[in-house]
């Protein structure tokens, strides 16, 4: 008698995730299909190998008998292809937020400051002005900038706008005394792309003067003229000698400390002054080979880019004092 198939229709849900990658048939009697809880597909009770067809139209198997002890289910490349998860984007549209600032800040770090301030931790692209109203942003060291970016998600967008009325600078160098006057710092320092709306003033700290001191080669009476802190928030420090220097103040660099030097040389020997904001600080002057002048210290960056873009907007008062690079 020749051998009769038997069909067995059962219809599957179209969101079958998983598939026994392989049955075996120990059974030479009934063909049984049926899906457990987690979708997946079996054959069991069966001494023959299935012929399996699906209906896509229908979402249903056709199930016949053969003769083999063995079918492969991942032959049937019935596995839906996953849906990848999304990786966090920029929407079309990015809803702006606002954080404003008022009073005195040193060192701040905007992606910081933001997160302090929102509690947003992510790293979904977002929209931020940072807008100083009144008040300063400054450093206390020539190391590190007024105002830092921080690290920001892929596409967002960072505007720092500056009030008429306030400063964001770096701090100023030290007036040397027997030495070279120190360095200014950067006001702002970028880790991200920014945009900036300036109508205040942007300024890198100013170099400190240059002092003047005795000639190491020569054996002179020891008398120091100390140069004159540069500007800055905050600003560099003068220094004392035979004379004291004066510090800087935000925008302007101090004098260096000018006298006669005793007792041969009736003309003054004077440290340098400190630098202006953005500009570097002067050596000391002195008329006499027994002494010698030290230079001026080099004045901080208004802005280092770091290898990112600053988009700068001047509108009415607003200037920048240093080099933006």
């Amino acid at each position: 008698m020749p051998f009769i198939p038997t069909f067995t229709q059962t219809v599957i849900p179209s969101n079958i995730r998983a598939f026994a990658p392989l049955v075996k048939h120990n059974n030479t009697t009934n063909t049984t299909l049926f899906i457990d809880n987690t979708f997946r597909l079996g054959i069991l009770n069966t001494g023959v190998s299935p012929s399996i067809s699906y209906d896509n139209t229908n979402k249903y198997f056709d199930l016949f008998s053969g003769n083999t002890t063995t079918f492969l289910l991942s032959n049937m490349n019935l596995r839906p292809t996953p849906t990848p998860t999304p990786t966090p984007s920029r929407p079309p549209f990015l809803p702006s937020i606002n954080l404003y600032l008022n009073g005195s800040y040193t060192n701040l770090n905007l992606r910081s400051y933001y997160q302090q301030q929102t509690g947003d931790y992510s790293q979904i692209p977002v929209q931020v002005n940072f807008i100083l109203q009144t008040g300063v942003i400054g450093s206390n060291n020539v190391s590190t900038p007024g105002v830092e970016t921080g690290k920001w998600p892929s596409g967002s967008k960072i505007t720092l706008f500056i009030s008429a009325g306030t400063t964001v600078a770096g701090k100023g160098g030290n007036g040397g005394i027997n030495t070279n006057g120190g360095a200014g710092g950067p006001a702002i320092n970028l880790n991200y792309n920014l945009t900036i709306v300036n109508s205040g003033i942007i300024g890198g700290g100013g170099g400190g003067g240059g002092g003047v001191g005795p000639n190491p080669l020569f054996n002179v009476p020891q008398n120091f003229y100390p140069g004159g802190g540069g500007a800055g928030i905050s600003a560099g420090s003068g220094a004392a000698g035979n004379c004291t220097s004066n510090s800087g103040t935000t925008t302007a660099g101090g004098n260096g400390c000018c006298q006669n030097v005793p007792p041969f040389i009736t003309t003054p020997a004077c440290g340098g002054k400190g630098g202006n904001l953005g500009v570097n600080g002067a050596s000391g002057n002195k008329d006499s080979f027994l002494y010698k002048s030290y230079s001026g210290g080099a004045a901080g960056k208004a802005i280092n880019l770091n290898g990112y873009s600053a988009t700068v907007n001047n509108i009415n008062t607003g200037v920048v004092y240093g080099a933006v690079s």
